[in-house]
């Protein structure tokens, strides 16, 4: 933790010269020094600081850190109401809005919100907390869990979720294990198998999943997606086949020559006729957001090395990206575009969060539908707004929808329909 960073943040807050680009930062800072105990120590140091003259003794002392306590103390399942209207940046009232704002950062530590803000076209980003009005959801919808098929070579399914520990079963020479933390791995005996036998990991709506490939790379599978790989990888290549989203660490793999082996990740959809896609790495962190309703596949990276090339449709393209690059394939002209990656929010549903950035509300209902296991409906116009924020996933879906509605919007649940009310 970087207490002069800190500082800054609390300084430009105050001052209204924090930008939304900072915002999402002081918020991240308010929560590791709650969590930590320090706070309270932090945040009375920093205003005893010469950028902070203009404000009294009591102001940086007891009005603030017996709010702030005050509001520590409210459980997960408790919601704050008469909240006075909050503006970053522009508010007149500093002291009252910094009050505030540290309270509500720790209520959000404690419920599972992080921050969330509202934005339309050409309109400067705001977060606004105001007295909250929820609507009787009829039923509400749980988060996913771990939870997957497993199809083995001969078409028998296995349940993972209700699986126990320990070997599954042998796919060749292959063991098939569950391990103590849930995930599915393969262990192969040494050297390259010279019969390939296919399995298939698919996790439904509602579901993720964990896997370790027997040459060690791991592979997190997101809700309604699916991997087919080889239970044992060939001598010269390493291959393997998905549908929706994953995010991979490769590990390092040589031939018997010495020589590096590869590793690719296939386009798995069966289409004819459509474009198809592949990425080749050698050792690297990546995530493929490939779904058959997104309006583009992204590849983003992380570490490494990858190349990213499509074919079909009588059109072959082929591009490189470096660490914090994304290629990203638009499914409606099938042309290649390399862009810096927001990482962040590529990879926040392996580390158990939304992270929108500047998303329409289409594209954030689409991740809703996929992981509780809903459908989206809109009673009225689409709303055109552009949404930012983080949520933890292990959220009940009326958390997020409450948090939706702080900007204006309104929601519907009743039994698996989310309506999107005008």
């Amino acid at each position: 933790m970087n207490e002069v960073q800190f500082n800054i943040l609390l300084e430009h807050y105050i001052n209204d010269r924090l930008t939304p680009e900072e915002f999402p930062q002081f918020i991240h800072y308010l929560r590791l020094y709650n969590n930590t105990g320090q706070l309270e120590q932090v945040v009375e140091q920093a205003l005893q600081d010469d950028n902070f003259k203009g404000l009294s003794d009591e102001s940086r002392s007891e009005k603030i850190f017996q709010r702030i306590l005050q509001q520590a103390q409210i459980t997960q399942n408790n919601v704050v109401t008469g909240q006075p209207e909050m503006h970053m940046p522009g508010s007149r009232n500093r002291i009252r809005i910094l009050r505030w704002m540290v309270a509500a950062s720790v209520l959000m530590s404690i419920s599972g919100i992080i921050y969330f803000f509202f934005t339309k076209q050409q309109t400067p980003p705001a977060v606004t907390i105001n007295k909250t009005v929820h609507p009787a959801f009829v039923t509400d919808a749980e988060p996913g869990t771990d939870r997957a098929i497993l199809k083995l070579a001969d078409g028998k399914e296995l349940m993972l979720d209700s699986a126990g520990a320990g070997m599954l079963t042998r796919q060749a020479d292959v063991k098939v294990l569950k391990t103590g933390k849930g995930q599915l791995s393969y262990q192969a005996a040494s050297g390259a198998s010279s019969v390939v036998v296919y399995n298939t990991l698919s996790t439904p709506r509602g579901g993720q999943y964990q896997l370790v490939l027997p040459d060690g790379s791991k592979v997190w599978l997101n809700a309604a997606s699916s991997l087919r790989f080889p239970v044992a990888f060939p001598e010269k290549e390493r291959v393997v086949e998905l549908t929706g989203e994953a995010y991979f660490e490769i590990a390092p793999s040589k031939m018997s020559t010495g020589e590096k082996r590869t590793f690719m990740v296939r386009d798995g959809r069966q289409n004819a006729g459509a474009t198809g896609w592949q990425v080749e790495v050698l050792g690297t962190h990546f995530n493929i957001m490939a779904y058959e309703n997104e309006k583009a596949i992204h590849t983003s990276l992380l570490e490494g090395s990858v190349n990213f090339s499509t074919s079909g449709n009588g059109k072959q393209q082929a591009v490189k990206i470096a660490p914090g690059q994304q290629a990203l394939l638009q499914k409606d002209n099938a042309e290649i575009k390399v862009q810096n990656a927001n990482v962040e929010s590529a990879v926040a549903w392996k580390n158990g969060l939304f992270r929108f950035s500047s998303d329409d509300i289409q594209h954030i209902m689409r991740q809703l539908e996929r992981w509780y296991d809903v459908n989206a409906i809109y009673a009225g116009k689409i709303p055109d707004g552009h949404y930012s924020g983080v949520v933890n996933r292990d959220s009940k879906l009326s958390t997020v929808l409450k948090i939706l509605e702080e900007s204006g919007l309104h929601f519907k649940i009743q039994d698996k329909t989310l309506t999107i009310l005008p």
